[in-house]
């Protein structure tokens, strides 16, 4: 349901904005809810630890 939503109402959402103002607009629009998206995961996903191993790199 969330995905059909923002399906359909994207384009139009953004065709709105773009209307209004320049097409940097429909960057700096998502800026709050990055922000916010990133608030909230900070507080609520748990801490997990991190790994203590490298990136596996091919010797050649």
């Amino acid at each position: 349901m969330v995905v059909a939503t923002a399906f359909t109402l994207g384009p139009t959402i953004a065709s709105g904005i773009l209307a209004i103002g320049p097409w940097s607009w429909l960057f700096a629009i998502n800026i709050p809810f990055g922000v916010v998206a990133t608030l909230i995961g900070l507080k609520t996903l748990p801490r997990t630890p991190r790994a203590t191993l490298g990136f596996d790199f091919r010797e050649q």
